[in-house]
């Protein structure tokens, strides 16, 4: 077997992991408090390496070059988690743009089997995907040579949409009123 084939044999395992990940969210009786981390740690296999203040990190068992969970809180709240569930600048072959557009669609058309239609889409070079379900957020995006997924606080995710649409476009309006009278 080439390097190739090795290579696409241990994406579409990671990919078939990520399933199973995203399937284990969505099951979860979330609380939304630091508790989550170490519940979903079990639930997933994953061992829990760092804590502080703002979050953990968690060793992941995901076929990508740093197969780490980032994990984001806010006192004892938790607010997401980030995880790389597919890379494609891994060993052999060379960064495949073209890989990530594939294993973002594969995975993307079998979230929506999945989870439902999703509530946005956003088209581009960083594409992203998001469900909205009753507890529990779920995005799935590009970033470089990466798909992440996201498990997101759903009181978080109201914030965070609040900020984007109320108040990013009011200082975006600022900075360049600002620019015009310079």
């Amino acid at each position: 077997m080439t390097n190739r084939q090795l290579y696409y044999r241990a994406m579409r395992s990671g990919m078939d992991r990520a399933e199973e990940i995203v399937r284990i969210a969505a099951r979860l009786d979330w609380t939304w408090t630091i508790a989550d981390i170490d519940r979903f740690s079990s639930a997933t296999g994953w061992a829990v390496l760092r804590r502080s203040t703002y979050g953990a990190t968690m060793q992941t068992d995901l076929m990508v070059p740093l197969p780490k969970a980032s994990v984001y809180t806010s006192g004892d709240q938790l607010k997401y988690f980030s995880i790389a569930v597919t890379d494609t600048n891994f060993g052999e072959p060379p960064s495949d743009p073209e890989g990530v557009v594939d294993d973002f669609a594969a995975l993307g058309v079998w979230m929506m089997t999945e989870l439902g239609r999703p509530a946005r889409r956003t088209p581009g070079a960083e594409s992203s995907i998001r469900w909205d379900l009753p507890n529990l957020v779920v995005s799935l995006s590009t970033l470089g040579t990466q798909v992440r997924l996201r498990l997101i606080n759903p009181a978080y995710q109201e914030k965070e949409d609040h900020y984007d649409s109320e108040v990013r476009p009011w200082l975006d309006a600022e900075e360049k009123a600002a620019g015009e009278d310079q």
